[in-house]
């Protein structure tokens, strides 16, 4: 019958219970202890004792989750070194030229430092192709080839298991078909938020 919970810990902390917390009617907040915390960073809450004004404040955004097969994700499916494909409708595929990777944005990778934060409040997953291509020539250096467009479904399809991470958790399987759940999740942040 709680209305408000409230993590306290490291961003892992809420990502560890992802796959439950849309299926709870509460508002959630996050007290972070251990500095940096991209999560803490992207919704304006201070590490340490200054979060707990943040949290009194009770500023609130409902933002999306995404769901991969029965499990809920906030930040991202990461699909890298693969050749897979991202199937449309049951009509078209698209993938990477070469082996590459796939990204399935709902907030935006918080696995891997310089990555792009996608809109985690516009109802589509943010999808992201990655392949290196060689250009011409001996000493030519590989260049990074990407593709983004935005889905509210779609499945993932490869005749391997593909291996990978939601919210930084390994998972496999060979098909796996996501969506995104709009308004889903109600977060405590603060007024310096980046969302």
């Amino acid at each position: 019958g709680a209305k408000n919970l409230i993590f306290v810990g490291n961003d892992q902390t809420i990502l560890r219970l992802m796959s439950c917390l849309p299926d709870i009617d509460a508002t959630f907040g996050y007290i972070p202890l251990v500095s940096p915390s991209v999560l803490a960073s992207v919704f304006g809450i201070p590490c340490g004792a200054k979060a707990v004004e943040v949290v009194a404040g009770r500023l609130i955004e409902t933002l999306d989750v995404g769901k991969m097969d029965d499990r809920y994700f906030l930040t991202e499916v990461a699909l890298p070194n693969t050749t897979a494909a991202v199937e449309v409708g049951g009509k078209y595929r698209v993938s990477p030229a070469t082996k590459g990777s796939i990204g399935i944005r709902n907030l935006g990778s918080i696995c891997v430092k310089g990555k792009s934060l996608a809109d985690p409040k516009d109802g589509k997953l943010e999808i992201v192709i990655q392949s290196e291509m060689k250009s011409g020539g001996f000493w030519s250096r590989p260049e990074l080839i990407e593709s983004r467009f935005l889905l509210t479904e779609g499945c993932i399809v490869s005749k391997d298991a593909v291996h990978g991470f939601i919210d930084c958790q390994a998972m496999s399987a060979t098909k796996m078909k996501f969506s995104i759940f709009p308004k889903k999740l109600r977060f405590i942040t603060g007024r310096q938020k980046t969302l």
